[in-house]
């Protein structure tokens, strides 16, 4: 698999915080306009598709449709559950963008991992706020996803204040990292070895309500 110059010479322990050009991201941000409901949350505020893709240097492939599922070891509020969410939109799939994306995600899983084709998760979220409801990115509280690796990459912060990004160690006491995500920010996080957790949004004016888009990038070697 092709691996950059930057990310091989790059020596990540536990977490890297990397950026991608803005440009990148124009083309994306409207795709989040659309997104259905996540109907395994409480409340009408996390909209969320999810796709698996097949990686291999810079060929990419989507892999048929099948269910996400944690165990509840790792997320407590929906462990242990069948979740079946729509796919990504294939007008999302085709833009350069975002194989760039999926191709740069790989490169870091790729320094840890000897499997040429890797089998990456793409979780497209849009987290929204009001002056009457906040908006939760993380209702499971801390947790992991329970694979290798995550990439965690802002798209776009919409008149929102909140929504911050900490990393733990398993203990949960020992914070190693506490950041906003901004746009055009992409969060590596060694998932075996730490735990996660992202603070509730509300909007900077009450009159206004607001949002907060990621995509969310997995790999797992036992997939």
């Amino acid at each position: 698999m092709f691996i950059s110059h930057e990310v091989k010479n790059l020596c990540w322990k536990n977490y890297h915080l990397d950026c991608v050009e803005e440009k990148c991201l124009q083309d994306l941000q409207h795709k989040f306009d659309s997104l259905p409901l996540d109907n395994y949350t409480e409340g009408f505020y996390r909209y969320r598709r999810f796709s698996r893709f097949s990686v291999s240097g810079s060929k990419i492939a989507r892999i048929p449709h099948s269910t996400f599922y944690q165990d509840l070891n790792d997320n407590r509020l929906l462990g242990g559950i069948q979740r079946d969410y729509q796919e990504l939109n294939q007008d999302l799939v085709t833009e350069k963008e975002f194989v760039s994306l999926l191709i740069k995600f790989s490169s870091y899983c790729q320094i840890q991992s000897d499997i040429q084709s890797l089998n990456i998760g793409v979780h497209q979220i849009r987290i929204t706020c009001s002056s009457g409801q906040s908006g939760n990115p993380t209702p499971e509280g801390i947790h992991r996803d329970g694979v290798d690796t995550i990439g965690i990459l802002g798209v776009n912060r919409h008149k929102i204040k909140g929504g911050i990004t900490s990393l733990f160690y398993p203990d949960w006491e020992s914070l190693i990292f506490q950041k906003e995500i901004h746009p055009g920010q992409l969060l590596i996080v060694d998932d075996k070895c730490l735990w996660h957790h992202t603070s509730p949004i509300t909007p900077v004016s009450f009159s206004n309500a607001g949002f907060r888009d990621v995509l969310i990038f997995t790999y797992s070697s036992a997939s």
